[in-house]
């Protein structure tokens, strides 16, 4: 017989959340609640910025007679955007606010297990984003979100380096939060909730964390060496000073592909929780989806080079990321396998975060198809550098990472708030997120078959295909516009949550919506 999960130390009566309106108390809070909320008012505002030059770029490509980006313009805006939605959006949203607030309670904890490690997290992000703000907007990056002008000596007057060293400090948050959540997982755990009983989202945050925590040596070795070249003027990726560029992508990579990895982890998880709270039954295949997001965790350190196929590296070391790349596909069919097996005996009521769970599941299946395309070798080394590439990039980063945050956001948000918001107004946006998708970046992959290298303002002969892509824009831009209104006027005036609005079985919802600081 199965040893029943205690949730003492039971959470007490219900607490305003804008009980305490000083912001010196908001910045010395330990609540993860508090924290939690910080961060998503952070990330609203860099969303917005990144958002601004995305706007610019739409329309540049719409009409690129008007010069509205002049020379170099254009690729420093094209930078900019990349590097703020990827830096300070897509690779913090889950585990900073999801994570902070939700899983500790899910394992029936009051707080993570180390509150000031959560608080101190906060702080560097904060840091880490101010530099990259200060780095995009003061002299700007001339070539792209991956730094590569990072061993170009003639790009001394770049703030490539300020750039890096804000995404290190961001990275050195997420390192801090990544070994939170591990600590609390392994300690905080209520009685009676074995690893075997653990939800696929608490899987899917460790196996996450060991990436936060392990990746960021990557790119701090890079900064590093590209400082001392760039003091020094010794050759270790300039090739003017005999250096190799290869090295910096080799680094680069290193970090960046495991912790995008790391973010569909995320999304994966908060996927399953939803679906198996809006279907009404347990996850099919619990016991085996849980372990599996230990084993893509894994396997992300294997797949970095799949991007610098055709660019040196030898034909083993090509096939070997092939291979894992291949694997690691294969293996995210069978999570969406289980995905629909859950769905064939649910009782599925189509709440908005189901819709958000539903339009994962189709972004997924296509981001998954042109992640093996990529990885086929022969195919992989024509389509790397186009607007396939770009298609494939935004699927993963906005049709799985920001629709799974976006999902579980409306999900946990009358835990979060302790009030409700208009359904109606969420669907729209959920429906809204994956047309905009579609009409945006569908047209991409088409480009890119047709040899359309990434960074051109406009695609030719393929116009009609710019025109698709601005609107499609407007259409998610008006999408993340209406959810942000929809959970400020929830925030503000919605109705009282119900301590399960969902009638989910989860141990987050078995307190009081909100829970007690």
């Amino acid at each position: 017989m199965s040893t029943p999960i205690d949730l003492k130390p039971s959470f007490g009566a219900k607490q305003s959340l804008l009980a305490a309106r000083e912001p010196r108390s908001w910045l010395s809070s330990l609540d993860s609640r508090r924290i939690a909320l910080t961060y998503l008012g952070t990330l609203t505002l860099t969303l917005a910025i990144g958002l601004a030059f995305a706007v610019r770029l739409g329309l540049e490509r719409l009409d690129p007679s008007s010069l509205l980006l002049k020379g170099g313009a254009y690729g420093r805006a094209l930078a900019a955007h990349g590097v703020v939605m990827v830096f300070l959006v897509v690779m913090p949203a889950i585990p900073t606010i999801l994570g902070s607030f939700v899983l500790p309670r899910m394992l029936g904890a009051r707080n993570l297990a180390f509150p000031r490690l959560n608080r101190g997290g906060l702080w560097l992000f904060w840091a880490g984003a101010a530099l990259v703000l200060l780095g995009v907007s003061a002299s700007g990056l001339r070539s792209a979100w991956t730094f590569t002008e990072a061993y170009d000596g003639a790009a001394t007057g770049s703030g490539v380096l300020l750039v890096m060293t804000g995404a290190l400090l961001v990275a050195a948050s997420g390192l801090l939060g990544g070994l939170n959540v591990i600590v609390t997982i392994h300690k905080l755990r209520a009685p009676g909730l074995t690893w075997s009983r653990l939800p696929v989202l608490a899987w899917a945050a460790y196996g996450a964390s060991v990436i936060a925590v392990l990746a960021p040596a990557s790119l701090a070795l890079a900064l590093m060496l590209a400082a001392a070249e760039r003091t020094l003027h010794i050759g270790i990726f300039d090739p003017a000073l005999g250096g190799d560029p290869i090295f910096f992508q080799h680094l680069f990579w290193g970090y960046a592909h495991p912790m995008l990895f790391g973010t569909v982890l995320w999304a994966l998880g908060i996927a399953s929780e939803l679906l198996g709270a809006h279907a009404r039954r347990p996850v099919f295949g619990h016991a085996l989806l849980g372990p599996l997001m230990l084993v893509l965790a894994l396997l992300s350190f294997t797949q970095w080079g799949i991007h610098l196929v055709g660019a040196g590296v030898s034909g083993t070391a090509a096939s070997v990321f092939s291979l894992a790349s291949l694997l690691s596909s294969g293996l995210m069919v069978v999570v969406i396998g289980n995905w629909l097996a859950t769905l064939r005996g649910g009782s599925i009521a189509l709440t908005a975060p189901m819709l958000f769970a539903l339009s994962l599941m189709l972004n997924l299946t296509v981001w998954l198809a042109s992640s093996a395309a990529l990885a086929v070798l022969g195919l992989g080394a024509y389509l790397r550098g186009t607007q396939f590439e770009v298609a494939h990039v935004h699927y993963g980063l906005v049709g799985v990472t920001l629709t799974a945050f976006l999902g579980g956001l409306f999900h946990w948000w009358p835990k979060l708030t302790g009030r409700t918001y208009d359904e109606r107004a969420a669907k729209v946006v959920a429906v809204g997120l994956v047309v905009g998708l579609d009409v945006t970046f569908f047209g991409q992959f088409v480009a890119g078959l047709a040899g359309t290298a990434h960074r051109h303002a406009n695609l030719g002969s393929l116009q009609p295909l710019d025109l698709l892509n601005a609107v499609g824009s407007v259409i998610l831009a008006g999408a993340l516009l209406l959810s942000a209104r929809t959970l400020i006027v929830s925030l503000l005036s919605g109705p009282v949550a119900a301590p399960n609005p969902w009638g989910a079985t989860s141990l987050e919802w078995q307190s009081d919506s909100p829970p007690p600081a």
